[in-house]
């Protein structure tokens, strides 16, 4: 059984400081373009142990919490980004010679190569094709840069890496493990629900939103269209993963549906049965994570004030205070004020004897070891 390689071009690695948010849905509008999403909790997720149908495994992990596309982009999208930006070019310019096949307003655009992909998210980050988490060389060559973008925008869209599509499609919202499909099943979806050569043969991809939910609030992460990953097939080529299938499945060849299909394209390939959706990360924000770790602690029991009564709510009040305040400094710039803040919350959960903690139980270590990190990254003495 083969492991998976090491692809450096697809290293994210952002410290968060915090735990799983539960999956949710949002929506941008991001310059003119509306995109629905659904976030992805349960950070720091294991790996799925099943076998792809090239023998690789242990797909699906993420260690921080992003967003998804609700559904695949659509002609009506990218008509608005090539209203506003320009079509996409570049070399090899067989990468940027198709137009979309089908074109109703809410099918999924086609015929649109992985480096149009990447330029339709630098637009929506940064207003400008060239500039985001993908620089595009001249001679076709493609660097992946999320941490550097993110430190310039703040939020980043994105080609979901394929453990990130993974996990969006196949990992249960109760954090319990993954399926074998998306619609949270290990058996075969029906095809009144998901757009594939089953009994309902459609010949063309729907609009997106038509078919059934999946179980992370997706669409279409069954059949459609395939769908672009940003990851590298193989590091040892230029080629990039798809996921998804398609409406166009010969012969019932439902498989391609499945957790185990595996796809594979040059990035300038440009298919009428390929499309993309995009994928969404944002720079940490460990104050909100704090908060939200305490609020969540509470609530299983795992951390309370150590008076009862009303002076214990005043302590876990007094704490949370002191976080906000520091959240509300750190805006401010005001890194000596937030890290004093911090050293007061740190102080009542350290589990010294002086001065008195104001919280116990089996969070507090976690909670303080929390705080230590934020003060270690905002380099507090």
């Amino acid at each position: 059984m083969k492991r998976r390689k090491n692809e450096k071009d697809n290293c994210f690695c952002i410290n968060y400081f915090g735990i799983a948010a539960s999956n949710s849905a949002s929506a941008d509008n991001v310059r003119g373009i509306n995109i629905d999403f659904v976030t992805i909790g349960h950070a720091g997720n294991a790996p799925d142990t099943q076998v792809m149908d090239d023998g690789t495994t242990g797909y699906g992990a993420v260690g921080y919490d992003y967003r998804i596309g609700k559904y695949e982009v659509t002609n009506a999208q990218w008509n608005t980004f090539i209203a506003a930006a320009s079509a996409p070019s570049g070399n090899p310019s067989k990468g940027y010679d198709q137009n979309t096949f089908y074109t109703g307003a809410n099918q999924p655009t086609t015929n649109v190569s992985w480096y149009e992909a990447a330029q339709f998210c630098n637009y929506l980050t940064s207003g400008d094709k060239g500039l985001g988490a993908y620089q595009l060389g001249t001679d076709g060559s493609i660097t992946v840069d999320r941490v550097s973008a993110i430190s310039a925008y703040g939020t980043v869209y994105v080609i979901p890496t394929e453990d990130e599509w993974y996990k969006a499609a196949y990992y249960k919202p109760d954090g319990s493990g993954y399926s074998l499909y998306a619609n949270g099943l290990n058996t075969v979806p029906s095809p009144n629900g998901w757009n594939y050569a089953g009994d309902l043969y459609i010949n063309t991809p729907w609009d997106v939103g038509t078919g059934t939910e999946e179980q992370n609030g997706t669409f279409d992460m069954m059949g459609n269209v395939w769908e672009w990953n940003e990851t590298l097939f193989d590091i040892e080529s230029s080629v990039r993963s798809a996921r998804g299938g398609s409406f166009y499945v010969v012969h019932n060849d439902y498989f391609t549906l499945a957790s185990t299909a595996r796809h594979n394209m040059y990035p300038y390939d440009e298919y009428w049965t390929v499309g993309f959706r995009i994928a969404s990360v944002s720079k940490p924000d460990p104050i909100g994570e704090i908060l939200d770790f305490i609020d969540k602690s509470v609530a299983d029991g795992n951390l309370a004030p150590v008076k009862p009564g009303p002076a214990g709510e005043g302590q876990l009040g007094a704490l949370i205070n002191m976080v906000k305040t520091a959240g509300e400094l750190i805006k401010a710039e005001d890194m000596a004020g937030a890290c004093g803040q911090l050293n007061a919350a740190l102080r009542k959960t350290d589990g010294q004897a002086t001065p008195p903690d104001f919280v116990t139980g089996p969070a507090s270590t976690e909670l303080a070891q929390m705080i230590q990190d934020l003060m270690t990254s905002l380099g507090c003495s």
